[in-house]
């Protein structure tokens, strides 16, 4: 986050101004999720180990599990979960990627052409928008899919 000219930033009535660099690193891992259009998936590690490491550290509980079990049903690749990210489509790896993101439930959805990558069935698929309203989630788009803002309508 860059630091502001003047003014003061609030979120969710806590302001976040003059957090230190190391508050504002907590904030974004607790608040923000990212889509990014790029997948940024680890090749080695298998489409649920890749959902996992949203949590980075943190030790991952039954309750995340089953969540990211539920992602899986969502996105279309639960028979995919033990596969490797270098063995998925271009599309797989972009659900994987969108699963990942909700995975920690953020607040804030940051999407970086977030179905740049998937076909128009799995564009429909994907959801992606209907699970956003039920997590009550914020989302911004960067995109020239204009069949995006179809969907989000």
């Amino acid at each position: 986050m860059d630091n502001n000219d003047s003014g003061e930033i609030f979120f969710n009535k806590n302001e976040i101004t003059n957090m230190s660099n190391g508050m504002k690193a907590v904030f974004r891992y607790n608040n923000i999720g990212y889509v990014f259009q790029e997948y940024n998936l680890f090749s080695a590690l298998t489409v649920e180990e890749n959902i996992m490491m949203a949590f980075a550290e943190d030790k991952i509980t039954i309750k995340e599990t089953d969540k990211i079990d539920e992602l899986l049903h969502l996105i279309g690749l639960h028979e995919r979960k033990n596969h490797r990210a270098s063995e998925l489509s271009g599309g797989e790896k972009q659900r994987v990627a969108i699963a990942r993101a909700f995975v920690k439930d953020p607040s804030i959805l940051l999407c970086d052409e977030p179905v740049s990558n998937l076909d128009e069935e799995n564009t429909n698929e994907i959801q992606i928008i209907s699970y956003a309203g039920i997590l009550l989630m914020t989302m911004l788009f960067l995109t020239y899919f204009k069949r995006l803002k179809t969907i989000i309508e």
